[in-house]
């Protein structure tokens, strides 16, 4: 018991390190872009990203928050989901519909009292995402289609379809874009506007950690947490051993659906007044999530840390155009470092294998 504890904290170890190389390696390539894009702002551009959001008093820190909320969140979708074997990139998909959900309950039931009107809406948004991801599952448990082939296609089915149900459920009367929700349906703030002032921040935050929470307590504290990480080492022996693969597929799934979509839910009740309107392509920020799972190796007290580091550098990323950086840049620039963040996988195999050939090296010095 004490070797698997002790393996079990060197793991932990590893998956540390090979987050913190990955972030450094992610901000190197940043800086290549910055300098290859503009040679002469690079480096102020680079000191502007990694420190504007800690230089405009705590409105920045809200933001970070505020975006924070998101990643969190739908990275605990994609690290939950994986813990089974499968990739959800479908949470822009869940993600869309529980958007929908939230829009059209806060709309057109807006004259509903807050206390019942936000957790309805709330409540509609995860049931919707849970179907929605229960699908997937279903779809890769029972008849094993590729569940990334499955995610891509349900994103966008869920874009297609929320695009025609907003134009013709909550759009305005002039058939310009559709409505905010009511005045009653906004996240409570819980006094985070005073500590954070002009930032969406609010009880979605408070959420999101709660969440992490429960997370891992269902995956290390809970015989279906057992289930999971069993199913996702081996599937079939799973089965063997009296695990119902099929149904431990679709309640993963549903669950993960369920993530995606409350964390649309927080986007479009929040005070920063977004909206939803016909768009082309899958939204960025439950996407973006998918790399703070990455980074933290799928463990869901890491993605705490990563979703607020990926929010940290998106909001610092925001500043660059005051050095004259087109917005693609800037998109670039934050992209690059995202993503190359997210070999996280590979940098940690690197880093035990080197370990485990000095430890042999050690031995044999010793034996000699």
């Amino acid at each position: 018991m004490n070797d698997l504890r002790k393996q079990k904290v060197t793991d932990q170890i590893y998956s540390i390190y090979a987050s913190l190389v990955g972030v450094v390696l992610g901000l190197l390539f940043g800086l290549i872009v910055l300098i290859v894009a503009n040679p002469k702002f690079a480096l102020p551009g680079f000191v502007r990203l990694l420190t504007s959001p800690l230089t405009n008093g705590s409105t920045n820190i809200g933001a970070v928050l505020y975006y924070g909320t998101t990643f969190i969140i739908c990275a605990l979708s994609v690290a939950f989901a994986g813990k089974w074997g499968m990739f959800n990139i479908g949470v822009g998909g869940q993600f869309i519909v529980g958007s929908y959900m939230v829009c059209l309950i806060g709309v057109r039931l807006a004259h509903l009292p807050p206390f019942i009107l936000v957790p309805l809406a709330l409540i509609c948004a995860i049931l919707a995402g849970a179907l929605w991801g229960a699908i997937l599952g279903a779809l890769r448990a029972i008849f094993g289609i590729s569940e990334v082939v499955v995610s891509i296609m349900l994103n966008y089915i869920g874009l297609y379809t929320v695009n025609m149900l907003i134009q013709r459920t909550i759009y305005d009367s002039y058939g310009n874009r559709s409505m905010q929700v009511g005045p009653n349906a906004v996240i409570p703030r819980i006094g985070l506007d005073k500590i954070f002032p002009h930032s969406g921040v609010d009880l979605g935050i408070v959420v999101a950690l709660i969440l992490a929470i429960v997370i891992y307590y269902i995956l290390n504290k809970t015989t279906f947490g057992y289930e999971i990480k069993l199913c996702g080492y081996n599937a079939d022996a799973a089965s063997y051993v009296g695990v119902n693969a099929r149904k431990n597929a679709i309640m993963t799934m549903a669950i993960a659906g369920a993530l995606p979509a409350i964390a649309g839910g927080f986007w479009y009740l929040s005070s920063a007044g977004n909206y939803m309107s016909v768009v082309d392509s899958i939204p960025a920020a439950p996407m973006t999530g998918m790399s703070a799972s990455l980074l933290a190796v799928g463990n869901p007290i890491g993605i705490i840390f990563t979703g607020l580091f990926v929010a940290y550098i998106t909001v610092g990323g925001s500043n660059l155009q005051v050095f004259g950086y087109v917005p693609e840049i800037v998109s670039i620039v934050t992209g690059a470092i995202i993503y190359c963040s997210a070999f996280v996988a590979l940098i940690r195999l690197s880093i035990k294998r080197f370990h485990v050939k000095v430890i042999r090296k050690r031995k044999g010095d010793a034996e000699e």
